[in-house]
């Protein structure tokens, strides 16, 4: 509540009139006020998992703006330089700007023609032993760097450059390199910037395309810590292989996406908590509610139940990401962020519809949240690769993955139905011949089924029974669902038999009837703050009519009811 507050505070109200351009040099602001708010350190907060978790997810519910910048900055550029450097005079220069905000972290990896694909990327770093000096280059049209958020000019950019090291003409593979890219006074040496069209979402980021010519970083740019050096000579010397060089370099993209996943679920949570209230105020006939009529009602509960899934396999894919090794943290940040990130749009997309012109409306946040959304699905590429990376691996892997703990009791049904068929498509039940298919199959099954598992085992820790029963039919409207959606699969691999198709949708309703009277209590439980501003969030009529300036002409409008 602490961090909820003081990010509340930074009054990050979508405004209306502004350029996308106005609106991502106004996002810098809030990045070294959002820091002082917390104790004047970056590195302190991200040092401490509890406290950057709260920065994430609290951003994503009342400061958008701020959230699109987080990740860059906390994750890829400052813990990197922590994580992987050396501590060198020039690294020690750059996290003191990162560290209070006055410069903004971002991370370069991504360029025009291989994408995301980090591993093949071809922007080159070549070493110069007379000088012990780095000459960045951008060789090919494929290989300048498209899509960072490193364009507007007037704010210092201290950057990750994700470049090929050249040495005597050899390849030594894909390394991080720290740069000054832009300050006050401008671009440095030999870089050229230009900034992308606005994107179709009203995203707030400064997109540009970068390219490098013989841009020179000195020898302590490169973030090789006690793995590589260069000798007095200037050769180079380097024991890990090339696919350990690149699994080093990108290992700060796994905490990056275990935080930006969990808030995306956040701002999820946060569009849940505005559309419930107002989908119980709104009349939509005498007498009559949106949310009394069943459509309405049955759409948030399946958001609601979805929304809590993504809640316990965020706070699962963080727990155990953080405490396995370096593969198991790549596959928990794949897994995590792919499956919550995209849940968290739809979740969004349904309360932004249910509400037609509140919902459209930036007032209301939710087009901003989805918007983050979006740019969070956009920015590692497409969402089914992530999926499709974590599905191979968990073929490779051949055995569960684990939860934070096992439940006590028997399994349900329906939970026994998920375990199987996350068994199966691990065993590769699946001849389709469509192998991509098949990872994203298996890895959105093993997603399901660790979700319920949690959902579960949190309904086992609630002593109150009616707490108790209300997270079991929030658990059961989410399996059965899944249960649902996959029912001709199930029926095919003889899991179940067709007769089972009414008992499905008869225990869905059920569940479904048990968390309906209790939406408004689930939504107030996310603890949104009373003070954001949104219309939505309280007294609609009255905050439409008071923005009118037209209070004088119809009186006090009566309360819309609570």
């Amino acid at each position: 509540m602490r961090v909820r507050d003081a990010l509340t505070g930074l009054g990050d109200v979508p405004v209306s009139g502004l350029a996308q351009a106005e609106q991502a040099l106004y996002s810098f602001t809030l990045l070294p006020r959002a820091i002082e708010a917390l104790g004047g350190s970056a590195w302190a907060i991200e040092a401490d998992p509890r406290e950057s978790d709260a920065l994430f997810d609290w951003s994503a519910a009342v400061a958008p703006r701020l959230w699109s910048l987080l990740s860059g900055h906390m994750k890829l550029s400052l813990a990197a330089i922590h994580r992987l450097g050396d501590g060198s005079a020039y690294q020690q220069k750059c996290l003191a700007r990162l560290d209070t905000g006055v410069a903004a972290g971002v991370a370069m990896f991504t360029e025009l023609g291989y994408g995301s694909d980090a591993f093949h990327l071809e922007t080159t770093a070549t070493w110069q032993p007379h000088s012990r000096t780095y000459r960045i280059d951008s060789p090919t049209a494929k290989s300048v760097k498209f899509m960072p958020n490193t364009a507007a000019g007037g704010v210092p950019k201290i950057v990750i450059v994700v470049a090929r090291l050249i040495v005597e003409g050899r390849d030594e593979g894909v390394w991080p390199f720290l740069m000054e890219l832009r300050t006050h006074d401008g671009l440095a040496a030999g870089v050229e910037m230009m900034t992308l069209p606005d994107t179709g979402y009203g995203l707030w980021m400064d997109h540009g395309m970068t390219r490098f010519d013989a841009a020179i970083l000195p020898e302590s740019a490169l973030l090789c810590g006690d793995v590589a050096a260069f000798d007095s000579q200037g050769g180079f010397h380097c024991e890990l292989t090339l696919g350990q060089r690149f699994a080093r370099t990108t290992s700060p993209l796994h905490p990056a996406r275990l935080s930006m996943g969990g808030a995306a679920v956040s701002a999820a949570r946060a569009g849940l908590a505005l559309t419930i209230p107002y989908a119980s105020a709104r009349m939509v006939g005498p007498g009559k509610t949106m949310i009394s009529r069943d459509h309405i009602a049955r759409k948030l509960v399946y958001a609601m139940s979805e929304a809590w899934a993504m809640t316990c396999l965020s706070t699962t894919a963080r727990t155990q990401g953080r405490s396995g090794d370096e593969a198991e943290a790549a596959l928990w940040g794949m897994l995590g962020k792919a499956i919550t990130s995209h849940s968290a749009w739809e979740i969004l997309e349904a309360c932004r519809q249910a509400c037609a012109a509140q919902g459209i409306l930036r007032a209301n946040y939710l087009v901003d949240y989805i918007a983050a959304c979006q740019g969070l699905l956009t920015a590692e590429g497409a969402t089914s690769a992530l999926l499709g990376a974590a599905g191979r691996a968990l073929q490779r892997r051949g055995r569960l993955l684990a939860g934070p703990s096992d439940s006590a009791g028997a399994q349900t049904w329906w939970q026994s139905l998920l375990t199987e068929r996350e068994r199966l498509l691990t065993i590769g039940i699946d001849v389709s011949g469509q192998p991509d298919n098949a990872a994203m199959e298996l890895a959105a099954a093993v997603a399901d089924r660790i979700a319920v598992d949690a959902m579960v085992s949190a309904t086992e820790s609630v002593s109150d029974p009616v707490a108790h029963q209300l997270l079991t039919d929030l658990a059961a409207t989410f399996a059965l669902r899944k249960v649902k959606k996959h029912a001709l699969w199930f029926t095919a691999n003889e899991c179940i038999s067709s007769s089972y198709a009414a008992v499905i949708d008869s225990e869905l309703l059920t569940h479904q009837y048990g968390v309906e009277p209790h939406l408004r209590l689930l939504a107030k439980s996310f603890a949104l703050p009373d003070s954001l501003p949104a219309p939505m969030a309280g007294d609609y009529v009255r905050w439409w009519i008071e923005f009118a300036g037209w209070s004088d002409r119809f009186g006090t409008p009566p309360a819309v009811p609570a």
